[in-house]
């Protein structure tokens, strides 16, 4: 990484879910889902109803999980890597 010139966050935990905004937009996903009156039958009617939801995600809320993520990397560094309420 560094011949690419890419920053690193040295002695970071690797798997470390709270500044990875994905993990925000899964649970997100899957409420939407539970919350629909109709469930499912099989794995294609899951898959179109969550397509449906994942298009339906507002642009703000997708603004607002990119400027959160300096106070999540900042969360993460004062908890050592810990989980942090993110």
């Amino acid at each position: 990484m560094e011949t690419k010139k890419i920053n690193i966050l040295e002695n970071w935990p690797s798997l470390s879910p709270d500044p990875n905004l994905i993990e925000h937009l899964w649970s997100e996903l899957e409420r939407c889902i539970r919350k629909r009156p109709k469930l499912a039958k099989n794995e294609k009617e899951l898959e179109r109803a969550l397509y449906e939801k994942w298009n339906q995600i507002p642009n703000n809320t997708l603004i607002n999980l990119i400027k959160s993520m300096p106070r999540r990397v900042e969360a993460c560094i004062k908890n050592n890597g810990w989980p942090t309420k993110y």
